[in-house]
């Protein structure tokens, strides 16, 4: 979420899905708290920051997701500094230990 030309709507998703994951909470109940925001709607806001299919959050939006996740706005619109251990692209197969991140093609083991 660094680079220069970072928009707010990616950054608003990343933050989004970066909280979220913090609270340990699906994108299905992410969604149910958001009003009824299905899990698709959920998972396709919330991959805005890819560059693909961006969605415009609106400041009502914004200001709904920052209070259903307990952040402040500014919280959910400013960027993140790419983590310090793997930049944010962990090698594929990967996860970084430090931020989560999963590398390409990481597969994991439920045993």
């Amino acid at each position: 979420m660094s680079e220069p030309d970072c928009t707010a709507n990616a950054t608003v998703a990343a933050n989004m899905r970066r909280f979220r994951k913090q609270l340990g909470w699906t994108g299905a109940e992410l969604g149910e708290k958001l009003g009824g925001w299905s899990k698709a709607v959920v998972s396709a806001a919330e991959r805005s920051d890819a560059g693909t299919r961006v969605r415009s959050f609106s400041i009502d939006d914004v200001v709904l997701i920052a209070s259903v996740l307990g952040v402040t706005v500014t919280d959910l619109i400013t960027p993140v500094p790419p983590c310090p251990c793997c930049g944010d692209k962990p090698a594929p197969g990967m996860a970084c230990t430090v931020c989560g991140a999963a590398g390409d093609a990481f597969v994991t083991r439920h045993e």
